[in-house]
């Protein structure tokens, strides 16, 4: 990822100012090498303490390539934001049953390319009776194996990095409404349809952290308005956005 401000002459935000050279920060994806372990990484590994500079693994994670991030984490606004935004991520866009199809569909796409793609560069064979080498299959299903496995390690990740930060554990959220009067959404999440994962948008659960609050806000439909929450604890339950810090809590 590179991230990058252009440096104003007080090293203010001028929101007035022409497009780009305003002073805020911006960013673009642009190298997921280290995705699904490539390089040797195990599915265990911890890439988190690795972008935070916790440890140190001798390439690409230098003390001013981390100097951003790590120093972020301590302010507690977007350190939650981004515990929130990561358990958002793994209930949706991560979890495995949605992203193995995914993996399936390429490589369907890819099967009728490989024959050709394996004589030229044959370090990756497409069939091996030598155990010391690696097939396009196995590495399709070492992907797939990944896949399912990684979500339990990177919440323990998160555990394990901000536990003196007060997040103690995992909780399950529970959502139930009718979708044909509303939908509710929770942190960056609108549970729809669309969203990917989200199959049943009436009854949807998802796994957050405990001790980072999490924001559920009712959307009604056209032609219909919020009433009340039921399962809020105390005086909550009439604001159609609530924001809660929980051990297990149904909605």
């Amino acid at each position: 990822m590179a991230i990058w401000r252009y440096k104003t002459d007080d090293g203010e935000y001028h929101p007035e100012a022409p497009y780009g050279q305003d002073g805020r920060w911006r960013w673009m994806l642009k190298d997921t090498d280290f995705g699904f372990g490539l390089y040797g990484k195990s599915v265990s590994h911890n890439t988190l303490a690795f972008a935070a500079g916790d440890t140190y693994e001798g390439y690409a994670n230098e003390e001013w390539a981390v100097f951003l991030f790590k120093t972020l984490l301590k302010n507690e606004e977007f350190r939650n934001e981004f515990i929130n935004r990561f358990a958002d991520q793994l209930n949706t866009s991560f979890v495995p049953s949605r992203v193995v199809p995914i993996i399936d569909d390429v490589a369907s796409i890819l099967q009728p390319e490989m024959q050709e793609h394996t004589d030229r560069w044959p370090f990756i064979k497409l069939t091996s009776t030598n155990p010391m080498e690696t097939t396009w299959s196995q590495e399709v299903t070492w992907i797939r194996n990944y896949t399912n496995s990684r979500p339990t390690y990177v919440r323990q990740h998160i555990l394990s990095k901000f536990r003196n930060n007060g997040v103690t554990g995992t909780a399950y959220v529970s959502l139930n409404t009718d979708s044909t009067q509303g939908h509710i959404k929770i942190n960056s999440i609108d549970i729809v349809p669309d969203t990917p994962a989200v199959t049943n948008p009436d009854s949807w659960n998802g796994l957050y952290f405990k001790g980072v609050p999490v924001t559920v806000k009712a959307i009604p439909k056209e032609g219909y308005v919020f009433d009340h929450w039921e399962g809020i604890p105390g005086g909550l339950q009439s604001s159609d956005t609530v924001t809660f810090t929980f051990g297990r809590c149904e909605h």
